[in-house]
């Protein structure tokens, strides 16, 4: 992302995440991160990849404020809409 930021001159950009979780306690992230999924997770992933394309089509129609509101999952508790 930094060298990103400092190509365009400004921080000011939509970004999507993906979160993959934490390693474990005393465990390296930058293997956590590199290492493949597991099959339990492939099919988290792939539910979230889904999703996410639904949330760019919505933010380059609808704009950034739609997608924020309908696809932000961060706060939801299980059972909101």
């Amino acid at each position: 992302i930094s060298s990103i930021i400092a190509e365009l001159n400004t921080d000011q950009f939509c970004r999507l995440k993906l979160g993959i979780g934490r390693p474990a306690p005393g465990a390296d992230a930058a293997d956590y991160v590199l290492e493949p999924f597991l099959k339990d997770e492939t099919i988290v992933i792939e539910a979230s990849v889904d999703q996410a394309v639904l949330a760019l089509e919505c933010l380059m129609v609808e704009g950034i404020d739609a997608a924020m509101n309908k696809f932000n999952m961060h706060d939801k508790q299980e059972g909101d809409e």
